[in-house]
Formats: structure tokens, C-alpha cells, sequence
């Protein structure tokens, strides 16, 4: 079978599944390799259909689930079900987690269904060995960021020594805030550093003082200083117009620091509540007080609003402001959707004040 007419019998395999058009040119260049000159039209090879609700059935999971992860390692569409499953069992077991878990983690980065199970249960080991963990910690880190297993542990361990040694901590304090925060294993320590360093320029503290604030809450190594800037612009105005009660907010952040690294929005959407009702609130109270989830406070802002337009008229552009700038999650039905070019000038007309 010459590589045209491979490709040809790929995409009707694929088909046949089904999986959509557009999805079948990135696996058929992903499945190249596995062309063979003796393969026929009818060789079982090309029964993908059944290959993939075999592997659903034996491994616990929908075919649509399993369609998902081929399509992300479209080899899977092709390889031996029973294989595949017991790859899953054998990992789970040399790392000491369920099937089921095992599974889940696969789904999500399906390269696990493919890979030796020793290969995977020696890079955990490895790097459990080097940064000074248990085999157990470093399972439950993978778990979260399943790329963890497929990683040499050299790299990680580079990552980790590299991080704490920019950063200014001890190896031991970087790697109990990786245990926190799995990304930290994997991530650059020039860009978490940098991280770091822009965030502490634009909050205006020093980098020792974000650093603390980092191995607290770990996201601030990852996370765009503008960000973080920007949400701490929203809690410093909330402060400024007395919504917020606190002889400095900084200094308030740098205690609370999961704080920091809230969305923007959702910092935005408290002050907009705030603003109507008119109550101060400690700094941590303003996030966490009763009644302070989003989705009350989006209700009374919705309801505040409606009430006004109810009363006078208006109200409905700000709700549609709200909404296209993603403060609040959708408009209520009374609300006319605004044509495009509205859009446009209302994701503009956004401002600190509503």
C-alpha cells in the first residue's frame, strides 16, 4: 500500500468512527508512520471504530471520552485495546493509585495510555529521589499535572534548583510550594522568576517580599504581573472610595496573598456590589464574607439594576456592559443583546465606576 492510499484508508477509518473532517488531517499526519507495505484495505488495522469502544469498555469510560484522547495521540486510534488497558493497570499499580484514577489522568494526557509502564513509574521515582520527596508526594503531584509522569527527573530537578536559586530560597522551600503548585516542576526559572521580579516592580514591594508571598500562595510564581497589577489596581480603588477597610492594602495583600491572584473580574464585580451597597468590608471579608460568592453577587447586582430600570428606565446598558466585558456571566432575559458594533464601544466604556 503505496503512502497515498494509506492516507485514503486512514481517513475513511476515521470516518467511520466517527470523528469530524476537521479533525482527521491532524491525525492522519500524526498516524504516517505507521504505514506498511504489506497492510491491505481490509486489515483490521484500519478498524479503528471497534479498537476505540474495546479500549472505552475495558478501561471504564464513554467512547466519546476515548475519541477525545485519540484525537490529542491519534496512534491510540490504531493500537491494541488490550494493551493499552494494560498499561493503565500496570501504572497504577507500580505508582500505587486506583485503575480509575489512573484512567483519569490518561484522559487527560493521553501519551500515558502509550507509554511503558515502568518507563512512568521510574521518572517518578527518580525525581521523588532527587528533589527529596516521597514516591507518594510526587504521585499526587503527577496526578494533578499528569505531564509530571512522562518528564526526566534530571529536568524537573534542574527546574526546581534552577527556581530557588533566582528566586532566593532553599531548594526544600521551592520544592514543598511545586508539591502545591504542580506546575512549578516544569515551568522555566528564568519566566518564574521574571514573574517574580515584574510583579514586585509593578505592586511596588520588593521581590524578598513577593517571594514570602509566593511560597504561601504558590500561583504567584506563574502568574502575569499585569495581572496581579491589575487586580491589585481594583483592590486599591475599592480601598480609596472606603469599600474596603484597611490602613494598607498592600501590606493587607502581602498577608492574604491568595488575594493577589484573583481575576481582575472578580475583584471588579465586588467593588460594582459594593458601590450599590454602600457596606465596608475588611480586606478579607470584601472576598469571603457570606453572600460574597460570585454568582450572589452577580443576582444582586442584576436584581439592582433591574430594580432601576424597573423605576426609571436605565440601567440596561451598564448590564450590558457587564456582560461583554465578562464581569458578569450572562444577561438576564429582559436585557436586549446589543448589536456588534455596541459591543465594540461597550467593552471600551468599561471603567472603574458603574
Amino acid at each position: 500500500m503505496d503512502k497515498q492510499s494509506f492516507e485514503e484508508r486512514l481517513m475513511q477509518a476515521l470516518l467511520e468512527v466517527p470523528i469530524e473532517e476537521k479533525d482527521i488531517r491532524f491525525s492522519v499526519s500524526n498516524m504516517a508512520s505507521f504505514i506498511r507495505e504489506n497492510l491491505s484495505e481490509n486489515s483490521t488495522f484500519f478498524d479503528f471504530k471497534t479498537k476505540i469502544e474495546t479500549t472505552a469498555k475495558l478501561i471504564g469510560v464513554t467512547k466519546a471520552k476515548m475519541v477525545a484522547a485519540a484525537l490529542k495521540q491519534p496512534p491510540l486510534f490504531c493500537q491494541s485495546p488490550t494493551t493499552l488497558n494494560a498499561n493503565i493497570e500496570s501504572t497504577a499499580k507500580l505508582v500505587g493509585v486506583t485503575k480509575a484514577k489512573m484512567v483519569s489522568t490518561a484522559l487527560k494526557r493521553s501519551q500515558l495510555f502509550c507509554q511503558s509502564p515502568e518507563t512512568l513509574n521510574a521518572n517518578i521515582e527518580g525525581t521523588a529521589t532527587l528533589v527529596g520527596v516521597t514516591k507518594a508526594k510526587m504521585v499526587a503531584a503527577a496526578l494533578k499535572k499528569p505531564s509530571l509522569f512522562c518528564q526526566s527527573p534530571e529536568t524537573l530537578n534542574a527546574n526546581i534548583e534552577g527556581t530557588a536559586e533566582l528566586v532566593g530560597v532553599t531548594k526544600a522551600q521551592m520544592v514543598t510550594a511545586a508539591l502545591k503548585r504542580s506546575p512549578l516542576f516544569y515551568q522555566s526559572p528564568e519566566t518564574l522568576n521574571a514573574n517574580i521580579e515584574g510583579t514586585a516592580k509593578l505592586v511596588g514591594v520588593t521581590k524578598a517580599q513577593i517571594v514570602t508571598a509566593a511560597l504561601k500562595q504558590p500561583q504567584l510564581f506563574c502568574q502575569s504581573p499585569e495581572t496581579i497589577k491589575r487586580n491589585t489596581i481594583y483592590i486599591q480603588d475599592a480601598h480609596q472610595k472606603g469599600y474596603i477597610l484597611s490602613d494598607n492594602v498592600v501590606t493587607g495583600l502581602l498577608r492574604q496573598p491568595a488575594l493577589f491572584s484573583l481575576a481582575p473580574r472578580n475583584t471588579h464585580l465586588r467593588s460594582i456590589d459594593a458601590h450599590i451597597n454602600q457596606t465596608p468590608k475588611t480586606l478579607s471579608t470584601f472576598f469571603t464574607a457570606t453572600g460574597s460568592n460570585k454568582k450572589q453577587v452577580e443576582a444582586r447586582i442584576i436584581a439592582h439594576y433591574t430594580d432601576r430600570f424597573n423605576r426609571t428606565g436605565k440601567g440596561e446598558r451598564t448590564l450590558q456592559v457587564l456582560t461583554e466585558t465578562g464581569i458578569i456571566s450572562k444577561l438576564p432575559e429582559w436585557v436586549t443583546k446589543p448589536e456588534k458594533e455596541l459591543r465594540q464601544r461597550n467593552r471600551k466604556s468599561i471603567s472603574l465606576t458603574i
